[in-house]
């Protein structure tokens, strides 16, 4: 008598691990709408410089006016991909269980997201100044490992850039030895950090634990605003065609 396995075996051909993206639920559009398909424009306000207040003036007591104008910025959405999977009848027929839907859930979460993750990273360290970028040595430095931290943070206060907008993400082997020196020294900024997968906060900035393999080479950590990176681009579009001749 046949039987049909796809019922019994159910939920073991389905993927045990999933995740979703390390970056993007980090990140947002701000406001930015697409100009075209692959095309989004921001608009920054033009900004002058003060002049002394000269009150004996009579008509220029508060300097020449400057004509307010935006300033427009282009680009152009340059990360496009894409795959194509065809199903067979007979498969469907002898698996019930093998749709389209579970196919495209295997390939967001196995392939594009973890791909879009390191694009997404690299782009922004590539966008780093070299004068913000901080060696650090891995084990070796573990006495240092929290005040570099501190010290990235630094930097984009003397940038002006708002504490509350920043988001660390960082390697496992750069927390390991943040964790150590918290554990070793009982440090009173770190003291209610867990030893988890999910490091919670350092000096008020959330730290975002990502595997190594989507971190760009060379990098233990990337501190960035979410107020000055953005990901319009959705990794969750499917088209199903039923009829293929």
């Amino acid at each position: 008598m046949a039987q049909n396995y796809a019922s019994r075996w159910d939920k073991s051909i389905d993927q045990i691990f999933s995740r979703g993206s390390y970056v993007k639920q980090h990140l947002g559009t701000n406001g930015i709408t697409f100009k075209d398909a692959k095309t989004v424009v921001i608009d920054t306000l033009e900004t002058f410089a003060p002049v002394n207040y000269n009150e004996s003036a009579v008509d220029l007591a508060y300097g020449t006016p400057n004509l307010a104008a935006n300033n427009q910025n282009t680009y152009t959405i340059a990360h496009n991909k894409a795959v194509s999977i065809r199903i067979p009848q007979t498969l469907i027929k002898d698996t019930p269980t093998v749709t389209a839907a579970r196919y495209t859930k295997a390939e967001l979460e196995e392939q594009f997201i973890p791909e879009y993750d390191a694009y997404a990273l690299g782009k922004i360290a590539a966008s780093v100044p070299v004068p913000n970028e901080i060696v650090y040595t891995v084990n070796t430095d573990e006495e240092k490992s929290y005040k570099t931290f501190l010290t990235l943070v630094s930097k984009t206060t003397n940038k002006r850039v708002p504490r509350e907008s920043l988001v660390f993400f960082a390697t496992s082997s750069y927390l390991n030895d943040v964790r150590n020196r918290i554990s070793k020294y009982n440090d009173g900024e770190g003291s209610k950090v867990k030893n988890s997968a999910a490091m919670g906060q350092l000096a008020k900035v959330p730290v975002i634990e990502v595997p190594e393999d989507i971190m760009p080479a060379g990098k233990l950590g990337i501190l960035a605003s979410k107020k000055s990176v953005f990901a319009p681009v959705k990794v969750d579009e499917v088209t199903v065609h039923t009829k293929i001749p």
